[in-house]
């Protein structure tokens, strides 16, 4: 799948940013800084070879079901409102 399918897949969640953004800096630092560590996470993936040591990671940072590190991906599905299994199933079928 390509990355601009991601990239389309995300461009709803512009709202919410301009929503908070502006509220706090605080929080929106913190929103800004969960929002790229997933898009990077997800562009790593997309991109990485299969088998190399980032795909690994990112495939690793995927699959676990972690609900209180702030940065996991389950965490971060969560916090956008994006269906994680839904989404988890997409980046498996991009890479078989």
């Amino acid at each position: 799948m390509p990355l601009e399918s991601f990239a389309l897949a995300f461009a709803d969640h512009t709202e919410y940013f301009s929503d908070k953004l502006f509220l706090n800096r605080e929080i929106a630092n913190n929103e800004v800084l969960k929002w790229l560590t997933f898009v990077d996470g997800l562009r790593s993936y997309v991109q990485c070879p299969v088998g190399t040591w980032e795909f690994l990671e990112e495939q690793h940072w995927v699959a676990v079901e972690d609900e209180e590190w702030p940065f996991s991906f389950l965490s971060l599905c969560r916090h956008f409102h994006i269906d994680a299994e839904s989404l988890r199933n997409r980046l498996l079928k991009s890479k078989s």
